[in-house]
C-alpha cells in the first residue's frame, strides 16, 4: 500500500470480507471473498437478480443452456472468493471456485452472494477507542491548553 519511487500514484489493497452467518440457519460457514470495485458489485447485484429470476421462472429451458447461463452468471462471484470451509456430501472440502459454487444448491449460491453484496454495500465498522483518528484527544487539547497558558507572551 502507499507510493514506491517507482509508482506515480496511489493504488488501494482490496479489503478481505470474512461473511458473517452465526445469526443464521448457515451458522458455522465461514467464508472469505475478496472486494470488488463498485463495477464489480453492480455485477454481482444483477447476478442474484438474475438468480431470482431463475428460480422463479416457470419456462422449461434447456438443461445445457441453463448450466450455461448458470457458469456465466457465477463465474464473477467465484472470482471473489478466496476461502470457505465448505464440506461436500462426502465430507471432504469443497474447492474455493467456480465448479465449487456451481455444485452447490442454488438457494444456497444466493444466500452467500446476498451476504457478500450486504458486507461489501455496508459502511466499515468504526474504528476501535485505541485506533488513532488523526484528531487531537481532548487529553491533548487539554495538555496544549494548559502549556499555552503556561508559556510567556512575546
Amino acid at each position: 500500500m502507499g507510493v514506491t519511487p517507482a509508482a506515480k500514484g496511489y493504488k488501494p489493497q482490496r479489503r478481505l470480507y470474512k461473511l458473517d452467518f452465526s445469526e443464521t440457519e448457515h451458522a458455522g460457514l465461514e467464508v472469505t471473498a475478496r472486494g470488488t470495485s463498485m463495477a464489480g458489485l453492480l455485477q454481482l447485484m444483477e447476478i442474484a437478480d438474475g438468480l431470482e429470476e431463475l428460480m422463479e421462472s416457470d419456462e422449461q429451458a434447456d438443461a445445457g443452456e441453463l448450466a450455461a447461463r448458470m457458469r456465466e452468471m457465477f463465474a464473477p462471484f467465484a472470482r471473489v472468493i478466496v476461502s470457505w470451509n465448505l464440506l461436500g456430501d462426502d465430507d471432504e472440502p469443497v474447492p474455493a471456485s467456480l465448479d465449487g459454487l456451481l455444485a452447490q444448491d442454488p438457494e444456497f449460491v444466493g444466500f452467500i452472494l446476498s451476504a457478500y453484496i450486504q458486507g461489501m454495500s455496508q459502511a466499515p465498522p468504526p474504528l476501535p477507542a485505541s485506533s488513532p483518528s488523526g484528531a487531537s484527544s481532548q487529553a491533548e487539547l487539554a495538555a496544549a491548553a494548559a502549556l499555552s497558558s503556561s508559556l510567556p507572551s512575546s
